[in-house]
């Protein structure tokens, strides 16, 4: 099964690359043998990876997997698309960014095989202690650009509190696991919402933190994933609405004091009102995804150049003019498989 999934994944994206192919050659751009490599480096990884499973007998569920793998190819053909790749310095760090991926991936399952994920349980304050510490060296030491704090070379460090926080969650509640049931059947324990005081500290301080960074989407985003956490242990519908309230009065306080947030949230709401000003990306962006129609104008013959800085914040809208309804659906529909597993 899972090497029928690594094939299909694999022949999928190469047909991607044999019509970008297509495409430059007709438009008379050459391509060298190093084109290909990023495609290499993805079949070598399907590779490893069956190799690895076999060698170690790792028992991984192989629809999760392919869709893992399929959407890490995607991602790379997208990459290529977008001309990111330098292909003549190929031995650039950032290109060696999902192989590295890869052998975290495969070195973590082994680590962390079968109770050995229990260890993880004992990391969770330094988790949160490094959260803190890495928001407080970006704003000693970052850039700011576009209204947010960089690092050198435009690395944005803060991504890794989505990986630290959520072990820093699981771990306090993984070590209370006794009392939380207590508390859910009725028989004593610490009320959750006292219990959580900790979490709920070591937050207030990372969102003030992200709020001196202007870095309102990882702000909203930790907290959702807070809720989530919370309402996946104890399946009470109050954490799920309490988030959604905070939510919304988070992004009103954002409006009312913070000047760069108040654009975003009015730009969000209606980019007409200043269509070649803050509101061009949205609406370059909403134009090239009603060009591509049903089925798109094709992978690597649509304009992505026409959207400001498309190759991060709007790469979904160059797949949806590229691919059309029908190719957004069918990413779509495999992140919703990842979320389901």
């Amino acid at each position: 099964m899972e090497r029928k999934l690594f094939t299909a994944c694999f022949l999928t994206i190469a047909l991607g690359y044999i019509g970008l192919f297509l495409n430059d050659i007709r438009q008379q751009d050459t391509w060298g043998d190093r084109d290909f490599l990023p495609l290499l480096v993805f079949g070598i990884s399907l590779l490893l990876i069956h190799v690895w499973l076999v060698l170690f007998r790792v028992k991984a569920d192989p629809t999760f997997l392919g869709t893992v793998v399929f959407l890490g190819g995607f991602g790379i053909l997208a990459q290529h698309r977008m001309g990111l790749f330098d292909l003549e310095h190929p031995w650039r760090l950032g290109h060696f960014a999902y192989p590295i991926g890869i052998v975290l991936m495969l070195v973590t399952s082994i680590l962390f095989r079968g109770s050995r994920i229990k260890a993880l349980k004992h990391l969770g304050w330094l988790a949160g202690l490094l959260s803190l510490l890495t928001l407080v060296g970006l704003l000693l030491t970052g850039t700011r650009y576009r209204g947010a704090y960089y690092a050198s070379g435009q690395i944005t460090p803060t991504e890794i509190l989505k990986l630290l926080m959520v072990l820093f969650v699981a771990s306090y509640m993984a070590g209370r696991e006794k009392n939380i049931r207590k508390t859910l059947e009725g028989k004593g324990g610490t009320s959750i919402t006292l219990m959580m005081f900790p979490v709920y500290l070591v937050f207030g301080l990372l969102m003030g933190l992200l709020i001196l960074q202007r870095d309102l989407g990882m702000m909203m985003l930790l907290a959702m994933m807070l809720c989530l956490v919370l309402f996946f242990v104890t399946g009470q519908w109050r954490y799920v609405m309490v988030s959604l309230c905070g939510l919304i009065t988070a992004g009103w306080l954002a409006g009312q004091w913070l000047t760069h947030a108040r654009i975003r949230i009015q730009t969000w709401l209606d980019p007409f009102e200043d269509p070649t000003g803050a509101g061009w990306q949205i609406l370059q962006g909403l134009s090239g995804m009603f060009a591509g129609g049903m089925l798109g104008a094709g992978f690597g013959m649509g304009n992505p150049e026409r959207i400001p800085i498309a190759e991060s914040d709007f790469i979904y809208a160059v797949i949806g003019e590229e691919l059309g309804f029908a190719g957004c659906l069918v990413l779509v529909t495999f992140y919703l498989i990842f979320f389901q597993h």
